[in-house]
């Protein structure tokens, strides 16, 4: 969360290079300003700027976290006594591929939508066994700018990052 020119773009450019650095994590991003930070990571991963390639990601994170809930749910373990048990559902970037992270610039926007809302809550509530992540980056609006108070306290327990807040915005 920033004012504008505050630092979230930066902060996000170093955070899609680590990710694609690290070889393990696919990105994908949403741009409603028309790429105006992200245009070299054009063709590089899946890069969204109106409401329908919006809808589209969601959709497609919504469908491979099924997926993956799906196929980590069958997997079975030996116990110490020769028992098979259902295994604690863990990712393995080695056995099950990579991680997936994704990026929603200027969320405050996107957030009126209520069926977007609703999807990205239930998409940060269930993801982390499935090996995926978002990152919703916002204005000077604080956590207000993510209209849902479970996704507001969902976000507040993870991680809420301040880039160079303005004093009467400062709490």
């Amino acid at each position: 969360v920033g004012h504008t020119g505050g630092g979230k773009g930066v902060g996000t450019i170093l955070a899609l290079l680590n990710a694609l650095a690290s070889g393990v994590i696919f990105p994908m991003l949403h741009d409603p300003k028309q790429l105006l930070d992200y245009a070299d990571f054009c063709g590089v991963f899946p890069i969204g700027v109106t409401d329908e390639h919006r809808d589209v990601i969601v959709e497609s994170l919504h469908a491979e976290r099924v997926r993956r809930e799906a196929m980590l749910s069958t997997q079975v373990v030996e116990d110490r006594h020769g028992r098979k048990r259902r295994q604690q559902a863990q990712w393995n970037t080695a056995v099950h591929g990579p991680l997936i992270h994704h990026w929603w610039d200027e969320f405050h926007l996107q957030a009126l939508a209520k069926a977007f809302l609703l999807s990205i809550t239930q998409q940060q509530r269930l993801q982390r066994a499935a090996g995926m992540g978002g990152t919703l980056i916002s204005q000077g609006g604080g956590l207000a700018d993510f209209w849902d108070s479970v996704l507001r306290g969902l976000l507040n327990q993870v991680r809420l990052r301040l880039y160079r807040m303005p004093d009467n915005l400062a709490r």
